[in-house]
């Protein structure tokens, strides 16, 4: 039988599970992986399985796609437009969604998607995707791609009911027009990561002297030096942005309105007010 590997590189997939994670499960933050992609990239399921959630959010998470595998354990991916509904049977290979976008939020990489994974025999549809047990997926991603490709239906998780009826099934085709190409994505990636602003008090920096835990003030105050370093040039750069954008804005209206005319028509009204 094929491996995982087999079946992406016949299908043209990308094989998300093998790439370099641009933000890596925290358990508190980030309950999962990220992995860096471009606009309207496919992304592929790794397992064989039935989809048991599907969640639509219009913010920066977008479609969320919850896939219970054949060996009981749950695959979540996020920040996809997504193409399955709940109940929907899914093979190695199969084209969960496509990656929608860069996320507007503070916790953005870059154009990505996120995804988790739940031991067998833990996840609950009564829980919310946020506060399920969500574990370090990175051992499982990491081994995925060798194994054997299954195509098994999976069997029912313990107790967690039926597929929620408030879930909203896909529909119809799903194309994107543009996509942007791996060095625009870099670019994007890189901009957002230096136009992050972080709290420049937010320092972990610690020390341990006789077993006890103790703050470090020289770390702690380089490490809040360098924040401050890094959020000035974040302003500067964001502000230039704003500026530059500004510029182009009002250089393509000179372009379709006259502005000494528009002054002369206005400046009387103003004066007589």
């Amino acid at each position: 039988m094929s491996t995982v590997d087999q079946v992406f590189t016949t299908a043209g997939l990308w094989k998300w599970y093998s790439s370099p994670g641009t933000n890596p499960f925290d358990g508190v933050n980030e309950k999962g992986i990220d992995y860096a992609s471009s606009f309207g990239t496919p992304v592929g399921s790794p397992v064989a399985g039935t989809v048991l959630r599907v969640a639509q959010n219009l913010n920066s998470i977008g479609t969320v796609i919850e896939i219970q595998a054949s060996d009981g354990s749950v695959w979540l991916f996020q920040h996809l437009t997504g193409k399955l509904a709940t109940g929907a049977k899914v093979s190695v290979g199969t084209v969960v969604g496509l990656e929608n976008g860069l996320p507007v939020d503070q916790y953005s990489t870059g154009p990505h998607i996120e995804v988790r994974y739940a031991a067998p025999g833990t996840w609950s549809m009564g829980t919310t995707s946020w506060l399920e047990p969500w574990i370090n997926p990175a051992s499982v991603f990491g081994a995925i791609g060798a194994s054997t490709a299954g195509s098994s239906t999976p069997p029912p998780v313990s107790g967690t009911g039926t597929p929620s009826p408030t879930s909203t099934p896909i529909t119809g085709s799903i194309t994107h027009a543009l996509a942007p190409s791996a060095d625009v994505t870099e670019l994007l990636v890189a901009l957002d990561s230096v136009m992050i602003v972080n709290n420049p008090f937010n320092v972990a920096a610690s020390g341990i002297i006789g077993g006890t835990t103790i703050t470090d003030p020289i770390s702690w105050l380089a490490g809040f030096g360098t924040n401050l370093y890094t959020d000035s040039l974040a302003v500067v750069l964001r502000a230039t942005l704003v500026i530059v954008g500004t510029w182009l804005i009002l250089k393509v209206m000179n372009e379709f309105i006259d502005y000494g005319a528009l002054v002369e028509r206005l400046l009387p009204l103003l004066l007589a007010v």
